[in-house]
């Protein structure tokens, strides 16, 4: 069963209930989100609670910018109902969603992926095809830059500076800010600069969109999300991979390597610092588990 079969029997299942319109309309685009940022494939592992906590994590930050609570609220609800109807059908058997309360429970921090998990999934982008430049590129730039998947589909082939490795982004609420990347997104962004006008078809108007699908367009949000899915599976990584997890690993692990929170800040483009502290949660657990498995005197002796 795919997210658009799945999310198609939610929305016949709410008609027979007898919702308004606009009421089904909302559930269904509280869903349609939810699985978008799981990857856009639709698969019930990876719909666990810690992608729920992940993906309110990213409606808190946006709430600042006009989301509010009581939309938060009706997204919880639309994503249980969503779990209750699955669990009708023998699709899932468990509902992640009831156990949560809009709250603290949101704020645990995420797991991050490894160096070596992202090394596999940019090796698995390897390929001589002009999209399978595109792919390195996306993924590339996501974890070089901490750079939300709006921003970075939204960037126009003008506003990349390779030999100042720095770009400018719009983020949220419209701010703009300048994103600088390092030598092997360089190095990526240049070949997929180069065979980008490959994947243009014959006769298609011409788009300025860096990242392109293969009818020319701009790349959609759900087509990147398919892309990761498609790495992640290809690379057989066990973490569901998104572009926020891209953003969180970015984060953990530049403070990993010594980074002061406020640069991270600045470079994530959080308006609030308590926004980015998060990962330092997540950094200080790496480090107890790194402390654990390698100080002698970590543990007992068995």
């Amino acid at each position: 069963m795919t997210g658009d079969d799945a999310l198609a029997g939610f929305a016949e299942a709410l008609a027979s209930e007898g919702l308004a319109e606009h009421t089904r309309t909302a559930y269904a685009t509280d869903v349609r989100q939810l699985l978008d940022f799981v990857g856009g494939e639709f698969e019930p592992q990876t719909l666990t609670q810690e992608a729920l906590c992940e993906f309110f994590n990213q409606r808190l930050d946006e709430r600042k910018d006009g989301v509010s609570m009581r939309t938060a609220r009706r997204q919880l609800s639309s994503i249980a109902r969503f779990f209750e109807y699955l669990n009708d059908r023998g699709i899932t058997k468990d509902n992640p969603a009831k156990y949560l309360e809009l709250g603290r429970t949101f704020r645990q921090p995420p797991v991050v992926l490894t160096p070596e998990e992202i090394h596999a999934l940019l090796a698995a982008a390897e390929g001589g095809r002009p999209t399978d430049a595109r792919d390195r590129a996306l993924v590339e730039l996501l974890y070089s830059t901490g750079v939300r998947i709006h921003e970075a589909l939204g960037l126009r082939v003008g506003e990349i500076d390779l030999a100042g490795r720095m770009l400018r982004v719009r983020g949220k609420g419209g701010r703009e800010r300048e994103v600088i990347f390092g030598e092997r997104a360089e190095v990526a962004l240049s070949e997929y600069l180069r065979v980008r006008p490959g994947i243009i078809p014959a006769g298609a108007p011409a788009s300025d969109a860096l990242f392109l699908n293969q009818m020319g367009k701009p790349l959609s949000r759900r087509s990147a999300n398919r892309i990761l899915a498609r790495l992640t599976k290809k690379a057989a990584l066990i973490k569901p991979v998104s572009a926020h997890k891209l953003r969180h690993a970015f984060a953990t692990h530049l403070l990993d390597g010594g980074a002061d929170l406020r640069t991270v800040q600045k470079l994530l483009g959080h308006a609030r610092l308590d926004t980015t502290n998060i990962y330092t949660r997540v950094s200080t657990r790496l480090l107890s588990q790194t402390y654990d498995s390698t100080h002698p005197r970590a543990k007992k002796e068995r």
